[in-house]
């Protein structure tokens, strides 16, 4: 067998050229020939969607997306039950909240990690054993049943969540960094279908959970779709295609990126966009219940609002801006917007508008929209901002992108609940909202600002790119 028969599916930049020539049978088969195939100006084509890839690449999509929504669903499936069972354990509120905090607080901590050596531990490797280990800690949580009560508990409640969002953080950043690459020209598209399945799967989530307690008990939702992780993560393995990462290595560090004024603003709205729609997760139940006296039932149905609408506009928000290519226009406009229908949430006691249940609806429904309008787009704004710096689009530095994206959404969705929560015992549910929109307000400030001031920080010109494209090959040669 020939070293081009040995080659991966998934190649990076450097080996284009060569490969392209010595498997020209094989393109249809392959995201990297896809990828490669210059038009006229010199530039690289990007697959438009999902139809334009290869076989291979098509399993490829569908495994992450399969796993993604059963991920969500092992993440939101102990919302109905677990703090009962807890409190039966002997722990309060307060712990209870920390052991669903601690998911989040890992992920927060170590995607950055992994996307910064995503290549030197190996792109599949981490996302298969991500999976793996993803799917074996759920199906461990759910053999507590049996574990004592009180401190031990809490501690192996804390070391089996734990793990387990290390794992997820694992494949979450491999995962996102394969789309991101794939799809360098519609990132945002490609993100917004991803979403479906996380939306869906924080949905269904609950319910399901709640439908497997109550015919198994505490375990059967854990080890039913634990096992379903695992069975994934092995299918994973045999029908996904070999992602490596040939590009020239440098010294580059990519973690470097944060030094950037634009890549900070915009992590700060990721960030932002996460707080202010988790706040509503410990807050918004007890304030349907206490001033309006809204039933469990409706409170239920009246949280998916929010995720069902974000859920079906997260890939048309995604279309319209890889079509438009205004990213920085409409993050801001998405942010202004978040703060002002977040106003409606309480509803802001300046607004001076009736205390009625449909207009938390209809809010809760389009924040769900002006969500995706914020934070799809971000995902594209990063990779500019990294491309802007002189960094190569290759896997190290999508992974690095990646795992900055991933990090900041789960430093939001930790400080949401936890931040939000106490602002909400100091000064009520709508003064704890304002200060919601104030940070949305805050950080799409700061963006506009930085894109009136430097017009050109996110892309290189016209000019600039085809130098480029001329000088490479010269500096090799």
């Amino acid at each position: 067998m020939t070293d081009s028969e040995k080659e991966p599916l998934i190649q990076s930049p450097p080996r284009r050229e060569r490969l392209a020539s010595e498997r020209s049978i094989h393109s249809e088969l392959s995201v990297h020939s896809i990828l490669s195939s210059p038009d006229p100006t010199g530039c690289k084509i990007c697959p438009t969607f999902i139809t334009d890839l290869g076989y291979k690449e098509k399993l490829t999509i569908l495994c992450m997306c399969l796993i993604t929504f059963v991920q969500c669903l092992c993440f939101s499936v102990l919302a109905p039950f677990f703090p009962k069972e807890a409190e039966e354990k002997g722990l309060n509120s307060s712990e209870t909240g920390m052991i669903f905090g601690v998911f989040e607080l890992m992920i927060f901590l170590t995607a950055p990690i992994f996307g910064a050596y995503l290549t030197q531990f190996g792109i599949l490797f981490t996302y298969i054993s991500g999976c793996l280990v993803a799917g074996s800690c759920s199906i461990i949580f759910g053999v507590l049943k049996w574990c004592p009560p009180g401190n031990v508990f809490l501690t192996m409640c804390f070391l089996t969540r734990g793990v387990e969002s290390l794992a997820v953080s694992a494949h979450l950043t491999a995962s996102t960094a394969v789309i991101g690459y794939i799809f360098k020209d519609r990132a945002s598209l490609a993100i917004g279908f991803i979403e479906i399945f996380s939306g869906f799967g924080m949905m269904a989530g609950p319910p399901i959970g709640g439908v497997l307690y109550e015919l198994g008990g505490f375990g059967l939702p854990f080890w039913t779709l634990g096992g379903i992780t695992v069975a994934l993560a092995f299918i994973s393995c045999l029908l996904m295609p070999a992602i490596t990462d040939d590009s020239e290595q440098n010294n580059r560090s990519k973690l470097a990126m944060l030094k950037s004024p634009y890549i900070l603003c915009v992590s700060f709205v990721i960030v932002c966009s996460a707080y202010i729609i988790t706040f509503l997760d410990p807050t918004l139940s007890l304030h349907l219940e206490n001033k309006y006296h809204v039933g469990t039932l409706y409170v239920g149905l009246i949280f998916l609002a929010a995720p069902a609408t974000y859920t079906f506009s997260a890939p048309l928000i995604g279309w319209i801006n890889d079509t438009c290519k205004q990213t920085n226009i409409i993050i801001v406009l998405g942010t202004f917007l978040l703060a002002l229908c977040n106003l409606f949430i309480g509803p802001a006691p300046f607004l001076n508008i009736p205390y009625t249940v449909w207009i938390i609806c209809v809010a809760l429904s389009i924040l769900g929209i002006l969500f995706s309008i914020a934070v799809i787009p971000t995902f594209s704004a990063l990779l500019k901002g990294a491309e802007s710096l002189g960094h190569e689009l290759d896997y190290s530095t999508v992974g690095a992108v990646s795992g900055i994206f991933n990090s900041c959404f789960a430093l939001g969705a930790f400080l949401g609940p936890f931040v939000g929560g106490a602002l909400n015992e100091k000064l009520g549910f709508e003064w704890a909202s304002i200060v919601g929109s104030g940070f949305m307000v805050f950080s799409g400030t700061l963006l506009l600002i930085l894109t009136l001031i430097k017009k050109n920080l996110i892309l290189p010109t016209q000019t600039q790119l085809a130098e480029e494209t001329v000088e490479k090959p010269e500096e090799k040669v």
